[in-house]
């Protein structure tokens, strides 16, 4: 709509240069130089949003490749101690799944595991438990 406004306001510059009342055109001159003047802006401040837009992604991107570089250097038990496998990072780089995704469903998974644990070390802890029966065994048991 401002490129609208904008070729609006040119043409009526353009039209009334040759008019010999130029008096009464002065406030509808104003008007279209303040209307063509906001849509420059508008256009320049558009202009600035959208590099910026494309900045911040490039550098997301570059950051992106980094931690997939460094993920690829890592050997197969170094990633699986953090819960990826290799599969993981050539997924990544096929683009079926972002690395933050991975690491967010990695994290509810852990999650998972912490709910589904501590529940039984709480059961282990509350009773006699392994060691007393094992301490038990070994009173009567002796080596020759």
């Amino acid at each position: 709509m401002n490129s609208f406004y904008f070729a609006v306001a040119s043409i009526v510059d353009a039209n009334t240069h040759y008019l010999d009342d130029r008096a009464a055109l002065e406030p509808a001159l104003a008007r279209a130089h303040q209307i063509r003047s906001q849509s420059l802006l508008d256009f320049i401040r558009q202009l600035k949003t959208a590099l910026s837009e494309r900045i911040a992604s490039a550098r997301a991107a570059a950051e992106d490749r980094r931690q997939l570089r460094d993920l690829k250097r890592l050997d197969d038990r170094q990633l699986r101690d953090i819960g990826l496998h290799r599969g993981d990072l050539s997924a990544i780089e096929l683009g079926l799944i972002e690395l933050q995704d991975l690491a967010r469903e990695q994290r509810e998974k852990n999650r998972r595991i912490v709910a589904v644990a501590e529940p039984l070390a709480t059961t282990a802890r509350s009773g006699p438990g392994i060691a007393a029966a094992n301490d038990s065994g070994l009173q009567d048991t002796r080596c020759a």
